[in-house]
Formats: C-alpha cells, sequence, structure tokens
C-alpha cells in the first residue's frame, strides 16, 4: 500500500502491486464514444468476417436439422403403405 491511502482513492498513486487503477472521468462527467459512420471500412469487415463465419454454420445446422425433421415425418406413411399397415385397430373380441 502506499502511503496516500488504498489503490484508487483520491490522492493515491495507483501503483501498488496487483492493484487496479481507475483514472477520473473527464470534465463535465460524459465520455464520448465513437460514432459507427468513422469507423473505417476494414474495421467493419473485421468484425463481419468473424460474424459471417460464425452464422453461417449455424444456419446450415439448422437447415440440416429442418431437413432431416421433413424426412422424418415423410417417413412414417411411406412405411405405413410400405408395410401395408391401416389406420384402424383391430378390434380384438373377447374369448368366450
Amino acid at each position: 500500500m502506499t502511503s496516500g491511502g488504498p489503490v484508487g482513492s483520491p490522492g493515491s498513486s495507483g501503483t501498488a502491486e496487483g492493484g487496479l487503477v481507475v483514472q477520473p472521468l473527464p470534465s463535465g462527467g460524459a465520455v464520448q464514444l465513437t460514432a459507427f459512420g468513422t469507423l473505417s471500412t476494414l474495421s467493419q469487415a473485421a468484425w463481419l468476417v468473424p460474424g459471417a463465419l460464425l452464422t453461417v454454420p449455424s444456419l446450415l445446422i439448422v437447415l440440416i436439422v429442418l431437413i432431416q425433421a421433413g424426412f422424418a415425418t415423410a417417413w412414417i406413411p411411406v412405411t405405413r403403405r410400405v408395410l401395408g399397415g391401416s389406420r384402424r385397430r383391430r378390434s380384438v373380441k373377447p374369448a368366450g
């Protein structure tokens, strides 16, 4: 600890080992963010490329699952027709 008080408190140097140095807000207390329009095309592409690399495989997986679900849904009537099954259940007559 420094003689000025705990790290990050007013009047401290913030150089304690492993301490967090917090800078004060600029005058007026407002923080200015960079507008999206001021970013260069290269920096915009730097965000779009990883987004596309994550989105395209995800959409392909969803598409594959939907196709498999469609085939599974169509498989039930096809197997009933091939095997000759009917939707009616045969009534079982009691013995006697």
